[in-house]
């Protein structure tokens, strides 16, 4: 019987060195498509950068997705989709 190589895609943590590993067996998908959809349906975070965050609950899981939001406003500075109260008159 011949060796025959084979491309799968596998799905890791960059926050930690977590695998998707339900039921602890490896999950080999056949495209990342498919790793994307199985993954974001189980919890796990999936970044338009192509950034995978798991679903652990700890400090630096909630600073790599607050790092995601966006800013604060500055005092003074109007939110997105804000308008000055004196705006209009």
């Amino acid at each position: 019987m011949p060796l025959i190589p084979v491309t799968c895609v596998t799905v890791a943590c960059d926050v930690c060195p977590q695998k998707y590993e339900p039921d602890d067996y490896s999950v080999h998908f056949d495209d990342d498509v498919e790793a994307r959809e199985i993954v974001r349906s189980c919890g796990w975070l999936i970044t338009t950068e192509g950034r995978v965050i798991c679903d652990a609950d700890d400090a630096g899981h909630r600073q790599a997705v607050d790092d995601l939001l966006p800013a604060l406003p500055m005092p003074g500075q109007l939110a997105l989709g804000e308008s000055r109260p004196d705006a209009g008159r």
